[in-house]
């Protein structure tokens, strides 16, 4: 079929040029995502109060290049702060960090923050987070011993399914419990 019997030969550079921006912008949309997108999230999530995970704390990473803190919420969130200068020290600064974060989300120049979900089952844990750049759930598993959140893999495979496989890895990052106040915590917004 020759090209000048196409539909498209009135086709001029005003409407040409507005094809390739409605093209160029759908390609660049970024999706937020909320609550309902996370299928760890869960309105009546409670913690059992027998559990292992604390949540009267912190967790803190042993590694000391860059300081990663973890926070548990007892209602199935879970908040992550990385350190790398080194300036939080005590629980009152790891609670205004946290609640920083919480009341204004996009401060310039602090530490970086993800919010997930966790699921739990005896000493097993699961924790659901967005990388946002792949557009991609991403899960870390760890398991919990009296004082220690032990992550043994972090992937997007798996989809969060506390399957024995995910468990049986050569890796470990321990996250020692700092315990801390109970009250001062903000409640988390996600």
């Amino acid at each position: 079929m020759p090209l000048k019997n196409l539909r498209f030969k009135t086709l001029n550079c005003s409407k040409l040029l507005l094809v390739l921006v409605w093209l160029f912008a759908g390609c660049n949309f970024k999706k937020y995502y909320v609550r309902d997108d996370y299928s760890f999230y869960s309105k009546e999530f409670q913690l059992d109060k027998a559990s292992l995970l604390q949540t009267d704390g912190v967790y803190l990473s042993d590694k000391k290049e860059v300081a990663t803190i973890y926070k548990f919420y007892p209602t199935g969130q879970v908040n992550m702060l990385v350190d790398p200068n080194h300036e939080l020290k005590t629980d009152n600064d790891y609670m205004k960090a946290f609640n920083r974060r919480i009341s204004d989300p996009s401060p310039s120049g602090r530490a970086t923050l993800f919010e997930g979900y966790y699921r739990i089952k005896d000493d097993k844990v699961v924790i659901q987070f967005m990388n946002q750049p792949r557009r991609q759930f991403y899960y870390s598993y760890a398991y919990l011993t009296k004082g220690q959140l032990v992550i043994v893999k972090t992937t997007h495979i798996g989809r969060g399914k506390m399957d024995e496989k995910h468990y049986q890895t050569n890796y470990r990052a321990v996250y020692q419990f700092e315990p801390g106040s109970v009250n001062g915590y903000l409640p988390p917004n996600w």
